[in-house]
C-alpha cells in the first residue's frame, strides 16, 4: 500500500464531513472557523493535486520568480551545510533557492510534476523521513493543510532537537484551493502554542501568479 493510501486510511477516520457539497467552504460547527468541506481524504488529494496541471504554465513562471524571492529573503540565515525539508514545495523554487544558499534541501508535495529533481511525492500529514534528521522545515502551505495537528506533529518528529520551522503565513482569505482560513488568527495561535517564536518579519510574495503579504515566522521546537 502506498504512503498516500496509508495516510488516507488514517485521516479518513478524523474527517468530520459538513452538510454541503464536497469542496464547498463552510463554517465548522465545532470551531466556528471557515474551512473547505471534503467527503473523503481522496477528495482532498484530488483537489489539491489538480492545481499544478490546471495552472502549469503560470506556475512554472511563478516558481522561477519565487526561487529568486526565497534566495534573497533567506541570505541572512547561515544555511551552508544545513538540512532543509520544504513542505508543499510543488515545482521546487524554494528547494532550489536553499540549495543555492548551501543547504541540503529536499521538497515534498502531493503533486510535484514529472521528472522533478528537487521535490519528491509525499504527504505532509505522514512524512517518509526518519526522526530528527532535519535542521529546518520550511512551508508556505498552512492554509492548504487538511489536518494541522498531524502536520505539526510530523514537523516536530522530523526536526532535530534544536531544529527550526520557517513559516510564511499569508494575510489573505480563502481562494480556490485553500482548506483553512488564515485570516481569523487561529492557525497562528496553533503555531504559537506548539513552537517557540524566535523571529518575525513582514513579507511580500509577488509574482505574475500571486500577490500576497504576510509574515515570515521562525520557530524552534519547545
Amino acid at each position: 500500500m502506498s504512503l498516500i493510501k496509508r495516510t488516507a486510511h488514517a485521516l479518513e477516520r478524523r474527517l468530520r464531513p459538513l452538510s454541503g457539497e464536497a469542496g464547498q467552504v463552510e463554517i465548522d460547527p465545532e470551531t466556528g472557523a471557515r474551512r473547505r468541506n471534503y467527503r473523503s481524504y481522496a477528495d482532498y488529494v484530488r483537489h489539491q493535486s489538480a492545481k499544478l496541471p490546471r495552472n502549469f504554465d503560470a506556475l512554472i513562471e511563478h516558481d522561477r520568480a519565487y526561487e529568486r524571492i526565497v534566495y534573497e529573503r533567506y541570505q541572512r540565515l547561515t544555511l551552508k551545510g544545513a538540512t532543509i525539508l520544504c513542505l508543499g514545495a510543488r515545482l521546487g523554487g524554494e528547494t532550489r533557492a536553499f540549495t543555492r544558499l548551501g543547504a541540503l534541501a529536499i521538497g515534498v508535495d502531493l503533486e510535484p510534476g514529472a521528472d522533478n529533481k528537487f521535490v519528491v511525492p509525499g504527504d505532509v500529514h505522514q512524512l517518509q523521513f526518519a526522526n530528527g534528521v532535519f535542521d529546518y522545515a520550511f512551508t508556505n502551505i498552512l492554509d492548504h493543510v487538511l489536518d494541522l495537528d498531524a502536520f505539526f506533529a510530523e514537523v516536530e518528529r522530523v526536526l532535530r532537537r534544536d531544529g527550526r520551522l520557517i513559516v510564511e503565513l499569508a494575510d489573505v482569505g480563502m481562494g480556490e484551493y485553500e482548506v483553512t482560513d488564515l485570516s481569523d488568527g487561529r492557525v497562528r495561535a496553533m503555531l504559537d502554542q506548539r513552537f517557540r517564536l524566535i523571529d518575525e518579519g513582514a513579507i511580500l510574495n509577488k509574482t505574475d501568479y500571486t500577490d500576497w503579504s504576510g509574515a515570515c515566522l521562525i520557530y524552534t521546537r519547545v
